[in-house]
């Protein structure tokens, strides 16, 4: 039989072991309070990834086609300027010419990607390039890119590369980045650590508008033009035989595409 002394014993064991399960208790809820946050946040920076590489995405394929239209826009000058003179790719052009060239077309690029991102609530007030390098065209592969870097009011820095690439299939293309770098959205995380420098880029290719056939072929219907029904701008790929007589073999096909 158990005396009272060993009661009064045994009872006090058990409050200790009540006092101890509630300290564990606490430490556990506030790990998983810690979990929870760090998750909520970890949430909120991969949403914010996926509307940053949107963002390059778009960005890029209207800065590209800023760039090409730049260009053409400038040999169609020289050309009305100086007649006689055929200008259809850089290498017509003098090294003066490339330069400014190059100026002129990498900021109407930055002016239509700016212009986009202002449309998603960033603000550019009064703001220049804080990274400003020009490489006139055309480069080789492995020299360095022409780059324009400029920081938006809430300090996302937005940077616009041009540069020559090797392509897996051997190809060697100009191309154009648009490289999206923000600080993350941060909530609960911020007692563990800092909030991470979320960066999302996204690539284009500058088309070939100068590349030259050794063949003649025809574009027909003579037209450009969107068009809802699903044609494209209007022209038709032509079949020619090898002897360049047009038929309806397969021998040649030869498809004309408007970027």
């Amino acid at each position: 039989m158990a005396t009272f002394s060993d009661l009064r014993t045994s009872a006090k064991r058990r409050g200790d072991e009540r006092g101890a399960i509630l300290i564990l208790t606490a430490l556990v809820m506030l790990l998983l309070l810690f979990i929870a946050a760090f998750a909520t946040d970890l949430g909120a920076w991969f949403r914010q990834g996926q509307q940053q590489q949107q963002a390059a995405d778009v960005a890029s394929l209207n800065a590209v086609q800023a760039y090409d239209r730049t260009v053409q826009e400038f040999f169609d000058d020289l050309e009305a300027a100086t007649p006689g003179r055929i200008v259809a790719s850089w290498d017509d052009l003098t090294n003066l010419e490339r330069e400014l060239l190059e100026d002129l077309a990498l900021n109407e690029s930055l002016n239509t990607v700016i212009g986009l991102l202002e449309t998603s609530g960033l603000t550019f007030n009064n703001n220049l390039p804080v990274v400003v390098h020009l490489e006139p065209q055309p480069n080789m592969v492995g020299d360095p890119p022409s780059v324009i870097t400029i920081e938006a009011d809430d300090g996302t820095l937005i940077t616009l590369r041009r540069f020559v690439e090797l392509t897996p299939n051997g190809d060697v293309v100009n191309s154009f980045s648009v490289e999206i770098t923000a600080t993350g959205e941060q909530y609960f995380s911020s007692l563990l650590r800092d909030a991470p420098q979320i960066t999302r880029v996204s690539t284009s290719v500058i088309s070939n508008c100068g590349a030259v056939c050794n063949s003649d072929f025809e574009i027909f219907p003579p037209f450009a033009g969107f068009n809802a029904s699903g044609r494209g701008d209007g022209f038709s790929p032509l079949l020619f035989n090898k002897d360049g007589v047009r038929f309806n073999g397969f021998e040649e096909i030869w498809a004309v595409n408007h970027h």
